[in-house]
């Protein structure tokens, strides 16, 4: 990202009075002003060298060289995390992979202590699927069968992280919330009012889905959502891949985006973390690696989950106690890993559309009260945990990112990234 340099400021008048003639001087004086004058360029040289080294030099529209100012890294802000401390193995040991009758992994074992408590971030995400859009005769279909049971079911999850006073943020998209618009539903309101965020979803695009649709598109949604929960709608995920998604972000006023939810796609290492930062775009992982100190939008990693499986902050499905210690294992790694005097977040998302590959919901939401009961309440009794919305963690991101402005160690990115 080009920033216009700074004006600089006018040089102060010279002093009005006399002028003194030179005095005169001998041979000797003269050769060593001479000799100061060499040492001196010399010395600029070698530290304006060092200054541009990183920096990417361009010609101006009239042949003047604009030097480009040297782009930030996130580790300005973000403590990185060495994988290897935390996780090893192959994809065959991920989320999805854990749909056997008897789990590979070990019970994890909690943390005897951490450094500072976490942000726990509970996200139901609703998929594009295309059964839950209305048929075009109005006439009872199957489609109205899968809305109403799966609105029935994200109700039921609602209703069960009431009865642990936690927070969820609820991503949704099209076709699900036409049917909520169309059935003048009111619980999202009542949601909001409680405590849970409403959030976009969005899989709706491509990266080479012209830019006036994408905006169309979610502005459509952004105000569709707004008008069934009667509050703002400012964060979002998804578009990862999409190089015009901060553009879009900023135009509707979102404020965070969170987790890497490109499902075909690892987790970038750089990313297993779980601090904050402000990126200065978004459209790659390379893009949303550069730390913006002025940005107004605040990316939410997912936590230390393992980098090299797909979808990693996703709970498994079917839900069941050993799925479950796959999402514990990470949580305990990312409370060891917690870092002092910074904002540490842990995303785990459930896909509300994950329900439709068992028969038996009764069970699922058994396990799921169970995990609440007894894994994550008595962390948040202890204070490690801090269950939020997306919109909460991001806020009290920018309310630390004020308390440590101008005390950043900048660490730079050597090359910046093509858009």
């Amino acid at each position: 990202m080009k920033r216009v340099s700074k004006t600089p400021s006018l040089p102060t008048p010279a002093q009005e009075g006399p002028v003194e003639p030179p005095k005169a001087r001998g041979a000797l004086w003269v050769y060593f002003v001479m000799l100061s004058f060499v040492v001196v360029t010399a010395f600029v040289v070698v530290v304006f060298s060092i200054v541009d080294n990183g920096t990417e030099v361009t010609e101006g529209a009239e042949g003047t060289k604009d030097v480009e100012e040297k782009l930030y890294s996130h580790f300005s802000v973000v403590t990185p995390i060495a994988q290897s401390d935390h996780y090893t193995g192959s994809v065959d040991e991920c989320a999805f992979a854990i749909k056997t009758d008897i789990s590979t992994l070990p019970v994890p074992t909690s943390p005897e202590r951490i450094a500072e408590s976490v942000y726990l971030l509970l996200n139901i995400e609703i998929n594009d699927a295309p059964e839950y859009a209305e048929d075009s005769t109005g006439e009872e279909t199957e489609q109205d069968d899968a809305f109403t049971r799966d609105f029935a079911r994200l109700k039921r999850l609602v209703g069960i992280a009431d009865e642990h006073n936690i927070p969820l943020t609820i991503g949704l998209q099209p076709p699900f919330t036409d049917r909520l618009q169309r059935q003048g539903v009111s619980e999202l309101k009542s949601w909001s009012e409680y405590g849970h965020e409403i959030a976009i979803r969005y899989d709706g695009a491509t990266r080479e889905t012209p830019y006036g649709q994408w905006l169309s598109s979610l502005h459509d949604l952004q105000n569709q959502l707004e008008e069934l929960c009667n509050c703002e709608v400012t964060s979002w995920s998804g578009g990862d891949d999409y190089l015009g998604i901060f553009d879009v972000a900023n135009e509707l006023g979102f404020s965070a985006t969170y987790g890497w939810s490109e499902e075909e796609q690892n987790i970038p290492e750089a990313f297993a973390v779980m601090n904050p930062w402000m990126p200065v775009s978004g459209g790659s992982a390379e893009a949303l690696k550069q730390f913006d100190p002025d940005g107004t939008i605040v990316f939410l990693p997912s936590g230390v989950y393992p980098a090299h499986c797909v979808g990693s902050d996703n709970i498994a499905f079917p839900l069941s106690a050993d799925n479950f210690i796959y999402t514990t294992s990470a949580l305990y790694e990312t409370l060891e890993s917690a870092v002092d005097k910074k904002v540490n977040v842990f995303i785990a998302s459930l896909s509300l559309n994950g329900f439709a590959q068992v028969s038996d919901d009764e069970v699922e939401f058994t396990v799921f009260d169970t995990w609440l009961t007894e894994i994550i309440d008595p962390l948040i009794a202890r204070r490690w945990l801090k269950p939020s919305t997306v919109y909460e963690a991001a806020r009290a991101y920018e309310l630390w990112l004020t308390t440590v402005a101008g005390t950043l160690i900048p660490v730079f990115i050597e090359e910046s990234v093509d858009e």
